[in-house]
């Protein structure tokens, strides 16, 4: 099963999350806002909220199960684009390539792009942007800098 994680940062309103995911036709019934627990009986969500830890950067997880949402083929970046305006929190998304602090930031003003964080930093739970290789609108504080040909790969 195709899982989509959307890291974002501080807390998610989950009526918010709700109400926004209903736009998409996802049933308010299909969408976890509480912990799961499988001992339940009840089904897989098609999407989970995990509340962040306190003090941790970007530790607040929304859980996209792809194949159960049904009628809907984004992509996890698109997921991000659509739902980050709405949340009114930045959100990382793994940029799917092999460089492990190379992520796409969405910002609730509509930017996006490629952005680097310091790796020992974030393993501690804290996200230093070291630079991005755009501006992004909504996150101006990030230097912008190109990033050298190996780490697109």
């Amino acid at each position: 099963m195709e899982i989509y994680e959307l890291l974002y940062d501080g807390a998610v309103d989950p009526r918010t999350l709700i109400d926004s995911l209903a736009e998409l036709g996802v049933p308010a019934d299909r969408v976890m806002t509480e912990p799961y627990d499988p001992s339940s009986g009840d089904g897989l969500p098609a999407v989970m909220l995990e509340r962040g830890e306190p003090g941790v950067d970007f530790s607040t997880v929304v859980q996209v199960f792809a194949e159960l949402v049904a009628g809907t083929s984004l992509c996890p970046l698109e997921w991000a684009q659509f739902l980050t305006p709405k949340l009114a929190r930045r959100c990382l998304v793994d940029d799917d390539t092999q460089q492990p602090n190379r992520w796409y930031l969405v910002t609730p003003e509509g930017g996006c792009g490629v952005v680097h964080v310091h790796g020992d930093d974030a393993d501690e739970g804290r996200i230093r942007f070291l630079y991005a290789t755009t501006p992004i609108a909504g996150a101006p504080e990030i230097p912008v800098r190109a990033e050298p040909d190996w780490a697109s790969r």
